[in-house]
């Protein structure tokens, strides 16, 4: 069975932005927060922000008098602003600019003096506000007019004797229905200016629908029942002639139907919450799985819990320490990249382990698997920790205190950073402020423990036969320098863009990370100086301790983390094991490209 995802499923960009916008609210204000209608068409969604200490009111008079309002993003009329505004409540308007635009035109011209129609549905809120918009002309008493028309039949009871007529459309029409519709009206009113302001989103959402519908044996479609635009794709892809299920969550999948398709086709509307159209996705691949051979499931298993337990981003760590080895021409010892794989998998179990939210409906797909064997997963991250200290204790007593420091202020900072149950709000210590500071932290830990620990084992010279560092000529602190900034950025690198891929999620939780302060456009240009940097060390460090030949090897490790930042900026909404071990591979690649650089060179 093959799943196709629709590109545009999900939250448009007007949803998110409202989302995204509340979240923040409800983190930063100590006030209560009522939205004024639900935000989004969406039950699931609305749940969420009832969590987190947002309420609805349905009218402005319900909102208290020290109450932040909320205007969602379909709008409002000015007269209803202004209500909220006179009781004395403070405003935040998360209307969406595409909306903002229609509206816009229509208090311009009407204004002017002309008359505005509003292609639309007209008890939709969206067309309620716009029309909410046709303000009185500055020389006439009568006030601004506007209409409504959902059909042709409409158009034919519009009075004849309008003039200077502007018409618009609510942003979540077809594109080909306004056309349409406005073609008629040019027609009666010949004079008349057509503003499209038809947003593309729904346009592109329904078209590529179309063409999926055609390439698919059926369609889900994941979304709100009460949302318009997730009833017309369903409506749409029914037209198409292909079998269609509507639902809200994974729940209410018929698997037993779903079973006998062999490609099914994935869509949402405008209002689905990621976390939703993930586990529908999950749940439709865990029918397909089931339909392997025995064996196969077992090896499948087995992949997805070395993966989602951190055990091959630790068995990354330990080769990344052996490759480190080789570059500081210190001779690696097994006890060195056994202490470097346990100290990484306790950290970031422990990192994994509190930072389950209070909500686990709210979890992607490898997080579920690491919360339902959470207890498992617990006693691995205690177990490691006790195997890394005891490995530092056979390298040498300040490996032993740089372990136990390193351990200590991860679990400080990961507790401190934890989402509290007690305060919704998120996180209560000074370190939420400090945006990106997990990957600082984290990368600190890695590089200590990656480059520091052969390069005190070797300098002091213990363990079986270590030979110190630098020997055979080669230019000790470039080496120890290059590679210690290549091993920082490295981790640096790939905490970001787990960040990025995750930034919906820490959105919700109210985690800060440099994607949810600085935005995706910003994190990408800093990750694309941030990966020129890495080549840079990189290249230094092969150059200075094998040979200058073997500098080119590291555009390898370079191009592939190049690769990961371009699929993940394209693929945000899928979070399988799979793609866990392709941003963890980084490390291992890295690691692969340092030791074939050396053995080349030798």
């Amino acid at each position: 069975m093959a799943i196709k995802l629709a590109k545009t499923a999900g939250f448009c960009w007007g949803v998110k932005r409202a989302m995204d916008l509340a979240l923040r609210v409800a983190a930063q204000e100590d006030v209560p927060i009522r939205t004024l209608g639900p935000l989004i068409h969406n039950r699931q969604a609305i749940d969420l922000l009832k969590s987190k200490g947002l309420g609805e009111i349905a009218q402005p008079g319900e909102a208290d008098a020290d109450a932040l309002v909320i205007i969602r993003a379909h709008g409002v009329a000015p007269a209803v602003r202004a209500e909220i505004v006179a009781r004395g409540s403070k405003l935040c308007d998360a209307t969406c600019p595409h909306v903002v635009r229609a509206q816009r035109i229509v208090e311009r011209y009407t204004r002017e003096g002309c008359d505005a129609i509003v292609v639309g549905d007209r008890r939709h809120a969206e067309t309620i506000g716009i029309v909410g918009h046709a303000l009185r002309p500055a020389d006439s008493p009568d006030p601004g007019r506007a209409f409504v028309v959902e059909t042709l039949e409409d158009i034919e009871t519009l009075p004849r004797s309008l003039s200077r007529v502007i018409i618009v459309a609510q942003t979540t029409q077809e594109k080909e229905r306004f056309e349409r519709l406005a073609q008629r009206l040019q027609e009666l009113f010949p004079d008349a200016r057509v503003h499209n302001t038809v947003c593309s989103d729904a346009s592109n959402r329904q078209k590529e629908l179309r063409e999926l519908a055609g390439q698919v044996d059926a369609i889900v479609v994941v979304g709100g029942r009460h949302s318009a635009n997730t009833k017309r794709l369903a409506q749409i892809a029914g037209e198409a002639g292909t079998p269609t299920w509507l639902v809200e969550t994974a729940d209410e999948l018929d698997l037993e139907r779903l079973r006998a398709f062999r490609n099914i086709g994935v869509t949402a509307g405008a209002s689905t919450p990621h976390w939703i159209i993930d586990g529908v996705v999950s749940r439709l691949e865990a029918l397909d799985e089931s339909k392997r051979p025995p064996a196969l499931r077992a090896v499948v298993f087995a992949a997805r819990f070395l993966v989602i337990g951190q055990f091959y981003l630790a068995a990354g760590a330990a080769a990344l320490t052996y490759a480190a080895s080789r570059l500081l021409k210190a001779r690696p010892e097994g006890v060195e990249c056994a202490f470097a794989g346990l100290f990484v998998l306790s950290m970031h179990l422990v990192h994994r382990y509190l930072s389950l939210p209070a909500t686990p409906s709210l979890l992607r797909a490898p997080m579920k698997f690491f919360f339902r064997h959470r207890r498992f997963f617990l006693s691995v991250c205690v177990a490691s920790a006790l195997g890394a200290i005891a490995c530092a204790a056979w390298i040498h007593p300040l490996v032993l205190l740089l372990a136990a420091f390193s351990l200590l202020a991860g679990a400080v900072y990961a507790w401190s950073t934890r989402p509290s149950e007690q305060d919704p709000k998120g996180i209560t210590r000074a370190l939420k402020r400090v945006q990106g500071s997990k990957d600082l932290f984290m990368a600190i830990a890695w590089t200590a423990i990656v480059v520091g620990t052969p390069f005190l084992a070797g300098w002091l010279a213990i363990g079986s036969a270590a030979a110190p560092p630098f020997a055979d000529g080669a230019r000790p602190w470039v080496v120890f320098g290059a590679t210690t900034l290549a091993v920082f950025l490295l981790v640096v690198l790939r905490s970001v863009l787990v960040d990025m891929r995750d930034i919906d999620d820490d959105v919700i939780v109210g985690r800060d990370t440099l994607p949810t302060a600085l935005g995706l456009k910003r994190t990408l240009r800093l990750m694309r100086v941030g990966i020129a940097a890495f080549a840079l060390a990189l290249i230094v460090a092969l150059g200075a301790s094998y040979a200058w030949a073997a500098a080119p090897w590291a555009l390898l490790a370079v191009g592939y983390q190049a690769l990961t930042v371009w699929f993940t900026r394209r693929r945000l909404t899928r979070h399988g094991a799979t793609w866990d071990a392709i941003i963890d591979g980084q490390i291992l690649v890295t690691a692969g490209v340092i030791l074939a650089a050396g053995l080349l060179a030798a």
